[in-house]
């Protein structure tokens, strides 16, 4: 039986799950649609507190539109604050810690009350993420609380600037600790990419503490899913149990 090359063709709407989604993978979801305005709603949230805020996106403002933003949370249903480590508000347009309140709230975990608990106070629960929110109102996800490094404001961000600058990378990860951090990409099949392009268009400066290499899409672990394993991608880098070219040296 012929398999349909088209088969998003007559899809007017895509609904995103609550993770983050780089600009190149919705505009290229958006563009394999025939429709004349074909729309992606992306949702941020979790299993525990159900969707918090949307944006949707249309072929014209994704060409506008900050990577990171995840849009508005929905009146009287939900609200964010942004705190700092000490859990005080801080402004408008700073990053902190992304602090949540839902009506679909869940309430508890299941013989783990402790370590539910251990993250939702007074009506809040702590996301486990770092962002914003503008002075319009619109929430910001800047990274997840794990993957945050030192010297990187967002690493979300470079990730999303070095795929939308290199149409021959599949696949770039941002990985690291306070001692060593690793810039690694894939490119494509029968494509090359120097090391050296991928540290320009990811703003990053050359140091000794920073690898960027080439590695095999096979020995990126993932899961499920297809989410890398960011702290088990790490610790295979730091004991070389994932072979890597920097094709002429590291930098």
């Amino acid at each position: 039986m012929a398999v349909d090359p088209t088969p998003l063709a007559n899809v007017r709407a895509i609904l995103s799950t609550f993770d983050a989604i780089h600009p190149r993978t919705v505009r290229r979801l958006m563009d394999s649609s025939s429709r004349r305005s074909p729309m992606l709603f992306q949702s941020y949230g979790q299993t525990e507190t159900g969707p918090i805020s949307n944006k949707t996106y249309t072929r014209k403002n994704l060409l506008t539109a900050d990577s990171r933003t995840v849009g508005h949370t929905f009146p009287i249903m939900t609200s964010v604050r942004i705190l700092d480590e000490a859990g005080r508000r801080v402004p408008r347009g700073e990053v902190g810690r992304i602090s949540v309140r839902s009506k679909g709230m869940g309430l508890d975990y299941l013989q783990e009350s402790e370590r539910f608990s251990s993250n939702f106070a007074n009506g809040w629960w702590l996301m486990g993420d770092y962002g914003s929110v503008s002075r319009t109102g619109e929430v910001m996800m800047v990274d997840r609380g794990t993957d945050r490094l030192p010297g990187v404001h967002s690493v979300l961000r470079v990730e999303d600037h070095v795929t939308e600058a290199i149409q021959d990378i599949r696949e770039v990860v941002l990985v690291g600790d306070d001692q060593q951090q690793f810039l690694t990409y894939t490119p494509y099949e029968g494509t090359t990419v120097s090391p050296e392009r991928v540290l320009e268009a990811a703003g990053l400066r050359a140091s000794d503490s920073l690898t960027v290499a080439e590695v095999d899409w096979r020995d990126i672990p993932m899961t499920s899913t297809w989410k890398v394993r960011r702290s088990v991608f790490l610790e295979s880098l730091k004991s070389k149990d994932v072979s890597f070219s920097t094709q002429g040296g590291s930098i």
